[in-house]
């Protein structure tokens, strides 16, 4: 867990995004489960349109709330310009109107990462006997799920 924590830190200093980057945001979000099949949680990505770069991420309810969370971890030099693209959940009427694009077909690359996510992670499963015993583990393997999925498609662009 330590090492897991030291890991998290060192890598929260990197900037991952490219200057590039940042100006179109997909938000989502998919349900997992914690201890059991009653016990949600959801968890939300924002992720760069174009790059494919998961920007930020949070875990949490279906609420306005978790939104806010997630827009804090975005950088606000992204924040402040970007444009969102979300589905029809009451939750993104948060979102600054000139700047909101509602419709699922605007949502693909998002809906992409949660299959590759669940794909590569028995835990994200639906129908599975495999769940996380705590929020706190469930977090750190999304953590490194995320960093490694970031490193992946950074080494497509470094090529």
């Amino acid at each position: 867990m330590n090492w897991i924590g030291e890991f998290k830190k060192k890598d929260s200093e990197k900037e991952i995004i490219p200057n590039y980057a940042g100006t179109h945001i997909e938000v989502d979000e998919m349900y997992s489960f914690i201890k059991t099949k009653s016990n949600k949680a959801w968890i939300w990505v924002a992720i760069d349109k174009y790059t494919g770069l998961i920007v930020a991420h949070k875990t949490g309810d279906r609420s306005e709330e978790t939104l806010k969370e997630l827009l804090k971890e975005i950088p606000n030099k992204i924040v402040n310009k970007c444009i969102f693209y979300t589905d029809k959940w009451k939750a993104y009427n948060i979102l600054p109107k000139d700047r909101h694009v509602v419709g699922k077909k605007y949502t693909r690359r998002v809906e992409r990462v949660f299959l590759t996510f669940r794909s590569s992670y028995a835990r994200l499963v639906r129908r599975s006997i495999r769940y996380s015993k705590s929020k706190e583990i469930h977090n750190i393997i999304l953590d490194l799920l995320v960093y490694f999925y970031n490193e992946k498609i950074m080494s497509n662009y470094e090529k």
